[in-house]
């Protein structure tokens, strides 16, 4: 959907998303969060660093999740700007 998007119209898909309140559902739920790392590889840097605000303060709820530890290495090589958000333990844990 991002991919084959104009940028026009990718910019207002992501701003649909940006609008809600519900961004971290999206980021709890498996295929949501799948649409939030797509949108944040194809976003403007306004709405990048909106997403990474959002995104950093509700990491610590990934470890609920059975999910989490995979998720969130990815979402950290992906958007190293979220490594100071939450520390790993050695075990692969989330702290």
């Amino acid at each position: 959907m991002f991919a084959n998007a104009n940028e026009h119209n990718r910019q207002i898909l992501i701003g649909e998303i940006l609008k809600t309140n519900r961004i971290v559902e999206l980021l709890l739920d498996n295929y949501g969060n799948f649409v939030l790392q797509k949108s944040m590889s194809c976003c403007n840097r306004i709405q990048y660093n909106y997403f990474i605000k959002v995104v950093g303060n509700n990491l610590p709820k990934l470890k609920q999740l059975s999910f989490g530890p995979k998720l969130f290495n990815k979402m950290n090589t992906a958007f190293p700007e979220l490594a100071g958000c939450v520390k790993k333990k050695k075990n692969d844990r989330l702290e």
